[in-house]
């Protein structure tokens, strides 16, 4: 996927004052120079004050109704959106309240490079959210991107296991305090 519709996207969303992170597949890829994704998933910071915001957000890059898409994320804490001049699917997340989650969100790190300016989760939080998220099911796509990530020099491991532990997940033998 081209760095162009998450460029868009992300500006539309910091013109709106939405505060969002790039987190997911698309994120992974960016930390480990995998190949292209075709979606993207995107943590929203919503409030009552820029829901209204985000539907216009919504109208820019999707035929989609704003008020249906937003009914949805407010019932379900999520939407997927397909962007009109791409196809790109755009999985828009609610942030939540818990102490890791909003940890993970003042942590996220603006990039700004010569093809991407967006706000990205930090690769220490997409460790820990990959790990949450083969709790329930453990997927071999998943263990990889974790052993990937595992691999950049940049990721605090001290942070990692402070996390893990706190939240008490199972590692399945990936970090090396085990």
């Amino acid at each position: 996927m081209p760095s162009s519709i998450v460029n868009k996207i992300c500006g539309l969303l910091e013109n709106e004052g939405i505060e969002y992170m790039v987190t997911g597949g698309y994120a992974c890829r960016i930390y480990t120079a995998g190949g292209p994704e075709s979606d993207v998933d995107i943590v929203l910071n919503l409030t009552q004050n820029n829901t209204q915001k985000f539907g216009s957000v919504i109208y820019s890059i999707s035929s989609f109704n704003p008020s249906y898409a937003i009914e949805e994320f407010e019932a379900k804490g999520r939407c997927d959106i397909p962007d009109k001049d791409s196809g790109t699917i755009i999985h828009f997340i609610n942030r939540k309240d818990s102490e890791y989650r909003i940890t993970e969100f003042n942590r996220r790190r603006k990039i700004e490079s010569r093809d991407l300016k967006v706000w990205l989760v930090s690769i220490e939080d997409l460790i820990i959210s990959k790990f949450i998220k083969i709790q329930e099911d453990r997927i071999d796509e998943q263990i990889e991107d974790i052993q990937n990530l595992l691999d950049n020099p940049q990721a605090d491991y001290y942070y990692i296991q402070h996390w893990c532990s706190k939240l008490n997940l199972n590692t399945f033998g990936l970090l090396d305090y085990e």
